[in-house]
């Protein structure tokens, strides 16, 4: 079975993907943290890579209008 999911429960990386155009999925934790749902591609490795290594350039409107998207889905 070939996982196609990518889970993350860093929301700086969850917002980092959402504001460049991912498509997130919460996931409700039982330890009360959420867990972030990507869907797995290979340009997402490379963004994920990307963002780990500090040379991923994001817009900081988007970054910002992500960031309280993904707030107002946790708190709703």
């Amino acid at each position: 079975m070939v996982n196609d999911t990518f889970e993350t429960k860093d929301i700086y990386l969850a917002t980092t993907l959402l504001a460049i155009g991912y498509i997130l999925e919460i996931k409700p934790g039982t330890d009360g943290l959420s867990s972030f749902l990507v869907k797995r591609t290979s340009k997402l490795e490379v963004d994920v890579a990307n963002y780990m290594g500090e040379k991923l350039l994001v817009n900081a409107l988007s970054l910002w209008e992500a960031y309280k998207s993904i707030k107002q889905r946790l708190y709703e």
